[in-house]
């Protein structure tokens, strides 16, 4: 998660650059078009891609894997909360997973 704010902080600096070399209005059409001042964007794009294949991966070996203690159990719960789209944490559903996931911490053994 720490990699992926980074590469999205590292895009918003490549894109204010590009903005102030050709304004605002060109940088989609020059990011749609590739083209060469796009570099660094593209580049930071390509690691995104890569990082966000690696995620998914390790999401769905996470997801194979049984949890074999309530340690585990929290630890797949508290993976999917931190994945999970900020703006969709108020939603019922995700609360009903916090919940959960604070009565495991709660009542698992120590």
């Amino acid at each position: 998660m720490a990699e992926a704010n980074a590469l999205c902080g590292q895009w918003s600096g490549a894109e204010q650059t590009l903005a102030k070399s050709i304004g605002w209005n060109a940088v989609e059409a020059a990011v749609t078009v590739n083209a060469p001042e796009t570099r660094d964007m593209n580049a930071i794009a390509e690691r995104q891609d890569a990082l966000d294949r690696f995620l998914d991966d390790l999401g769905r070996r996470i997801l194979a894997l049984p949890s074999q203690s309530v340690a585990g159990t929290i630890a797949k719960l508290s993976l999917a909360l931190a994945v999970a789209d900020p703006t969709q944490r108020d939603e019922l559903e995700w609360r009903l997973v916090q919940n959960a996931l604070s009565e495991l911490r709660q009542s698992a053994p120590r």
